[in-house]
């Protein structure tokens, strides 16, 4: 099966969805948010940054 290529480069990707992830969630500790934004790198990183933060931000707030 063939990758998909990152929509950036991963440490820019990684910073642009923990920024908006601290945006959407300024509850959460920033290291956990840097972490859970390296996570999401790992996951699917050809997403733009910002929607993967978004999509993952939609799902922390369907469970709780």
């Amino acid at each position: 099966m063939a990758q998909m290529m990152p929509s950036l480069p991963r440490t820019p990707w990684i910073n642009l969805c923990a920024l908006q992830l601290i945006r959407l969630r300024p509850d959460v500790p920033p290291e956990t948010l840097l972490l859970v934004a390296t996570l999401l790198w790992n996951e699917s990183p050809e997403l733009p940054p910002q929607e993967a933060a978004l999509q993952e931000a939609r799902e922390w707030t369907a469970l709780h």
